[in-house]
């Protein structure tokens, strides 16, 4: 489980690059989603190696919504 929470973190936080490099007006953290589900798309990853984690990250929702909703308030006027 610890190798599937590595994988969504390690793309999660790709996307939070992405975000300060190219000054991108959207958070990193829904950058990483978009690209987690890019590469999930594009079978670059399976979904039997994050499957346990992402149950358990839909299992406590607010875990993984709250920091977006609040980076989304502040560009909000952009």
């Amino acid at each position: 489980m610890l190798y599937e929470f590595l994988i969504i973190l390690s793309i999660n936080y790709l996307g939070v690059i992405l975000e300060k490099m190219l000054h991108l007006p959207t958070p990193g953290t829904v950058n990483g989603l978009v690209l987690l589900f890019v590469f999930l798309t594009l079978k670059w990853i399976k979904l039997d190696s994050i499957k346990n984690v992402g149950d358990f990250f839909i299992a406590n929702m607010i875990i993984t919504f709250i920091p977006p909703s609040v980076k989304l308030l502040d560009v909000v006027d952009i």
